[in-house]
């Protein structure tokens, strides 16, 4: 018994979803947009995760000594700096190799080939560049150098610069992340203002079968069943079109997306992801639908 009243749900549920019409293509629209404004907010916290993380990856500390200093003072700030846990790697270049790089980077320039010829000295500085193990330890690195005992040989470090791009990009990523999120949140509510009118219109359309179902003596929740079938199906339609139109975007996008990402892609990422954005689609628009159809019938009943 329990299995036919079910089939009998489903089919009647069903039948409600395709007989709706215009009404059925705008409600599986707004969801559809609804979805995909959800799962593009998923993309976009990954890209922009990946752009911060290849950033950090790029940053270092510069520290430019002044030119009177000896390189035996350079290694024995550069043999401290290997003795801090804080410290990854670091690379020294002597005022001599970094004049050479210049020199040969340039030499196909003969406005700079002819100022380089005129100067009498090099003007460049003996160079330590160091990463860190975690991109919270640059500030501690370079305040050992700028406020220690080693600031009078240093002519300059350039951290703060790079800093200020991550924090730059971080809060732009941010912005754009609770700017996806309102604009999912206003989706979601007209999503709910849609399929709720949907159903009540659907409800209406029925109201002489209702009727005859309360006088038989039906119980409400096989009256609703129908009806949260409906707006079940609006859900898994609408997430199966906006899955199907992201992996469209991520195909035909792809090439243009992956200049600015470094070892992952976002097709790798889709291909890694897609049952997981496909599964809070699906959950997230099945909940929509049924929640709508629930405030609905239930003031429909209580009319």
């Amino acid at each position: 018994m329990f299995f036919i009243n079910l089939k009998r749900i489903l089919k009647a549920g069903a039948i409600n979803f395709w007989r709706n019409g215009t009404v059925n293509i705008a409600t599986t629209s707004i969801m559809t947009v609804t979805l995909l404004s959800i799962s593009i907010l998923l993309v976009l916290n990954f890209l922009g995760q990946k752009a911060v993380e290849n950033f950090k990856d790029k940053i270092d500390i510069s520290v430019y000594f002044n030119p009177d200093v000896s390189e035996e003072g350079i290694f024995k700030v550069r043999d401290e700096l290997a003795a801090m846990p804080e410290v990854k790697s670091f690379n020294y270049l002597s005022k001599d190799e970094a004049w050479e790089r210049f020199k040969a980077k340039h030499s196909s320039n003969p406005v700079i080939s002819q100022g380089i010829a005129e100067l009498d000295a090099n003007p460049l500085y003996a160079t330590l560049n160091i990463k860190a193990k975690n991109i919270d330890d640059y500030p501690k690195i370079s305040d050992f150098l700028s406020r220690g005992k080693y600031a009078e040989i240093i002519n300059k470090i350039n951290f703060e610069q790079n800093k200020q791009g991550i924090e730059k990009l971080s809060s732009i990523v941010n912005a754009i992340q609770k700017g996806g999120l309102w604009i999912s949140l206003i989706f979601a509510i007209i999503s709910v203002f849609v399929i709720f009118n949907a159903i009540r219109l659907t409800m209406y359309g029925y109201r002489q079968e209702v009727e005859i179902m309360r006088l038989v003596g039906a119980g409400n929740w096989y009256i609703r069943a129908p009806f949260i079938v409906e707006g079940a199906l609006y859900g898994v339609i609408g997430s199966i079109i906006s899955i199907v139109i992201l992996a469209l975007f991520v195909y035909f996008g792809s090439d243009i997306i992956n200049r600015f990402l470094i070892g992952d892609t976002i097709t790798s990422y889709f291909r890694q992801n897609a049952l997981f954005i496909f599964g809070v689609e699906l959950l997230l628009g099945v909940a929509i639908g049924v929640l709508s159809s629930l405030f609905a019938i239930r003031k429909y009943l209580k009319a």
